[in-house]
């Protein structure tokens, strides 16, 4: 399973391959500081999975260029905005889930083992 990490945070891009790596140490996993670099790591092939940290409003934005680039991977959404609202939207533009900051190593395997059995 190919899987992009888009997070601006270098730690935090660290903690998730971890946590997938414990998951399965199969995972082929690329990395990607921001979802404006991100769409030159799309050039290069499609993704299963890619998990997305989108800050506000431009985040929205770059999830929507995204899905619109691989519109087969699906998408998990792991940031700090826990408004009900700001979810509805990203699931609207075309997450498949959403995981709020902080998160612990189970909240995460268990939003990775729901989308593994749609992929």
């Amino acid at each position: 399973m190919r899987i992009l990490v888009i997070d601006d945070s270098y730690v935090m891009r660290r903690i998730i391959k971890n946590i997938l790596e414990t998951i399965d140490d199969t995972y082929d996993i690329f990395e990607s500081e921001n979802g404006g670099k991100c769409l030159d790591v799309l050039e290069e092939g499609e993704f299963d999975l890619i998990i997305l940290d989108i800050p506000f409003i431009e985040g929205l934005n770059a999830l929507k260029n995204i899905k619109a680039k691989s519109n087969n991977a699906k998408i998990i959404i792991c940031t700090m905005e826990s408004s009900k609202n700001y979810i509805m939207k990203a699931v609207k533009f075309g997450a498949d889930e959403y995981i709020v900051k902080p998160f612990n190593k189970e909240v995460f395997k268990q939003k990775m083992f729901k989308l593994k059995r749609l992929i």
